[in-house]
């Protein structure tokens, strides 16, 4: 799908819930005003229900993109709000630095700091060497979030991925919280056996047999 506005460093994808004239206008006027003092460099508005599906596709499609492009390697991670243009400013300036044949992917949730940060290395590269390089790209990519007082996981979750890396990196006291209230609400541990917790961990210190 061609892209509405003009290639750019970063975009943003903004839906109103509704579009009144009045609206629409105040819209356009702030627009006119960003363009104007240098602030964007183009803007796109959909005239109807069809082009902003087409305007949404290039969102949504991301994934499929991403997959097509080479060997796909996800970082589902968050920041503090004021802290995301240091985090893509960052991640792309130390990653593509370090690994100058990959491409970075970020995109997300820009109101919540929720971004997904994801790197592409090329198909080329073999799937050995690409699963080494994508653990030290994913260790660099954490390194930065936390330092900016972000979390490695945020709306995807723990799941079976992260386990190590949160045992690694909460507090003792923090786990054994949350292995308590998970044993109150899962008392035979049926629940996502295996996720956020170890199944021999997912009780309590001086309950666990």
């Amino acid at each position: 799908m061609r892209s509405p506005v003009e290639k750019a460093d970063h975009y943003v994808l903004v839906e109103l819930s509704r579009l009144d004239a009045g609206l629409r206008d105040m819209l356009e006027a702030f627009l006119a005003d960003r363009l104007e003092e240098g602030t964007i460099v183009d803007a796109a508005l959909a005239q109807s229900g069809e082009q902003q599906k087409q305007i949404w596709r290039l969102r949504e499609d991301q994934t499929e993109f991403q997959k097509k492009a080479g060997r796909d390697f996800k970082h589902d991670v968050a920041v503090p709000v004021a802290q995301v243009p240091e985090l893509l400013r960052r991640s792309r300036a130390d990653i593509e630095a370090g690994f100058p044949h990959v491409t970075v992917v970020p995109f997300g949730h820009v109101g919540d700091g929720n971004i997904h940060l994801n790197v592409v290395l090329p198909t080329a590269l073999g799937a050995e060497r690409a699963a080494e390089q994508g653990e030290r790209i994913g260790q660099a990519i954490y390194d930065i979030v936390l330092s900016l007082g972000g979390t490695f996981s945020a709306e995807h979750g723990i799941g079976r991925a992260k386990v190590d890396m949160l045992e690694s990196k909460r507090d003792p006291v923090e786990l054994d919280l949350m292995r308590r209230i998970k044993a109150a609400l899962d008392e035979g541990g049926s629940f996502n056996s295996g996720k956020v917790f170890r199944p021999s961990q997912s009780e309590p210190a001086e309950v666990r047999r």
